[in-house]
C-alpha cells in the first residue's frame, strides 16, 4: 500500500496490513481512509517502473480472491 503526498505527486510506502478475514480488512481499511482523510482509492497491478510485469505482479495476477 502507498498515500500520496498532500499536493498528490508522489507516493510514499505505507505499512502493509497483514489480512485476516474480509470483514476485518475492510474494517481496517475503512479506519485508516478515515483517520487520513482519504479521497480517493487507486487499485492497479504493481508493474516495475519499465512498465514490466514483476514477480509480485504474477503472484497477484494468478492469486484467487480470499
Amino acid at each position: 500500500m502507498a498515500i500520496s503526498d498532500p499536493l498528490g505527486l508522489t507516493a510514499q510506502d505505507f505499512p502493509t496490513c497483514e489480512r485476516t478475514t474480509k470483514r476485518a480488512d475492510l474494517n481496517e481499511l475503512a479506519r485508516q481512509v478515515e483517520e487520513r482523510e482519504v479521497a480517493l482509492i487507486l487499485i492497479g497491478n504493481p508493474l516495475h517502473m519499465s512498465g514490466n510485469e514483476g514477480r509480485q505482479s504474477a503472484w497477484v495476477r494468478e492469486s484467487p480472491m480470499r
